[in-house]
């Protein structure tokens, strides 16, 4: 017999086996179901408790010949009056570099998987492929689907196991979600050789295979503030690397109410998240975790939808684009220190860690963020303009009481040879982005790329430091 329940969500397409439809039933239609068989004189027998009436009549079932045609009717019948079951969900979520190419070109391409599928070394393995123009406000996406059956022997009995890995292309975006339910996708490797194949043919990336995506502590933060309807129900932190303490939240309220509550205050302020549980639904309870080390989401709840995880993924979406600005650059700037500063490595450390202090301290004092999420971007876009030597200047340059302290400003202009106004300027060209846009991190993410982007010139090289 082939397996009972196949694991499909993004391309299931309104295909369900006979067992999913049996357990969609309702337990009036399970008992209608039973007179049925009763009537055709199947079965005398009666089920033992009201549970197993899907197993019951799945046996029947199985003897086949005309009784499983008849049942397949009327099963049909009643699966057609009850609403589409939903899933859970468990996903891989990747991210490549590169073009994406057009609708068109990435099923041309795909399609030559299908020409080469002996190469993926899977007996039975079949590949289908599902192009979309636009899906729950997605442009271009297009889903691929790598079937393979293995056999499972239980009592000298024969049962075929199908597996069944998706993944979902969103081409304007450059990212993927690979399925991930255990036993009904296929093993990590072969998910890997999937989804690595597959981005070949899609994108313009030809480099070495792709892992999951990293979503940092910031990230995760800054995901937290996307949308405010995206309540957290559980937060989970990383203590020195020795333990993980995490936080269940029954209470709705609102993220940055949340920071302020001494309980989560005290891991907030001192440990690095490393993952979330968000509700993704404003009315009922929709759970969604996100494991930011491993690039996973999952939910054990029966009653997600598609075109949530697509909501979801266009959330993701944004922290990617501005990924640059989730990172800190202290290694960067660390590293030129080292070779630029003449004193102790201890010395170095210490003016590094001061200089990072400082435009924290000078960005909080401009504006109070209890969350920390837009400090530290801002902190991150500061020493990215420095690292990069991009040339920012501001609107006004009347907001002295901001500038940073003078030592500062100098060891930051020696180690990275600019001139100290080119520093001053950075900060106060930032500033007045997160004056314009403080309440809203997309906003300010979105402001500040425009602004580097639109940055052509590079600082000048300082005389004399």
């Amino acid at each position: 017999m082939s397996m009972k329940e196949r694991k499909l969500f993004f391309t299931r397409n309104g295909q369900f086996s006979f067992w999913e439809k049996l357990n969609a039933l309702k337990f009036e239609m399970l008992e209608e179901l039973y007179y049925f068989v009763v009537e055709k004189k199947w079965t005398s027998l009666y089920p033992r408790n009201n549970d197993e009436f899907p197993s019951f009549i799945y046996k029947i079932y199985e003897v086949g010949g005309n009784q499983q045609a008849s049942l397949e009717t009327k099963v049909d019948e009643l699966f057609s009056l009850v609403e589409l079951p939903k899933s859970d969900f468990n996903a891989y979520v990747y991210h490549y570099p590169g073009q994406s190419l057009d609708l068109v070109s990435a099923e041309i391409n795909l399609n030559k998987l299908k020409d080469s599928v002996l190469d993926f070394k899977i007996e039975g393995l079949e590949i289908d492929i599902f192009p979309y123009e636009i899906m729950n406000n997605h442009k271009n996406v297009i889903d691929i689907r790598f079937t393979s059956g293995r056999s499972l022997y239980f009592k000298q009995n024969e049962n075929i196991q199908f597996l069944n890995t998706e993944i979902r292309f969103y081409l304007e975006k450059r990212m993927a979600v690979v399925t991930n339910f255990s036993q009904y996708t296929h093993n990590d490797a072969d998910k890997a050789l999937f989804i690595n194949k597959s981005i070949q043919q899609v994108s313009s990336y030809r480099g070495a295979n792709l892992s999951p995506i990293l979503l940092s502590d910031q990230s995760l933060r800054e995901l937290l503030l996307l949308e405010d309807t995206q309540l957290p129900t559980k937060l989970k932190f990383e203590v020195e690397g020795r333990l993980k303490v995490k936080i269940d939240v029954s209470d709705k309220s609102n993220f940055n109410d949340l920071v302020l509550q001494d309980e989560v205050k005290y891991f907030y302020d001192k440990f690095p998240l490393t993952n979330i549980r968000v509700n993704l639904s404003e009315v009922g309870e929709k759970w969604l975790s996100v494991d930011g080390a491993e690039g996973k989401l999952m939910t054990r709840a029966q009653n997600i939808e598609v075109c949530e995880i697509d909501s979801f993924v266009e959330k993701l979406s944004i922290l990617i684009e501005y990924d640059y600005l989730n990172r800190n650059y202290l290694e960067d700037i660390q590293n030129r220190a080292n070779h630029k500063l003449i004193t102790t490595q201890s010395t170095k450390n210490m003016i590094i860690k001061s200089c990072y202090h400082d435009v924290e301290i000078k960005i909080s004092d401009y504006q109070k963020d209890f969350t920390g999420v837009f400090i530290k971007l801002l902190q991150n876009a500061f020493f990215y303009c420095i690292n990069t030597r991009l040339y920012l200047k501001p609107k006004a340059t009347e907001k002295t009481y901001y500038a940073l302290d003078v030592k500062t400003i100098g060891y930051l202009a020696r180690i990275n040879d600019v001139k100290p106004e080119a520093i001053t300027n950075i900060l106060l060209s930032l500033l007045e982005l997160y004056s314009e846009h403080k309440d809203n991190i997309k906003d300010l993410m979105v402001a500040i790329d425009d602004l580097i982007q639109s940055c052509s010139g590079m600082i000048d090289n300082a005389s004399g430091l």
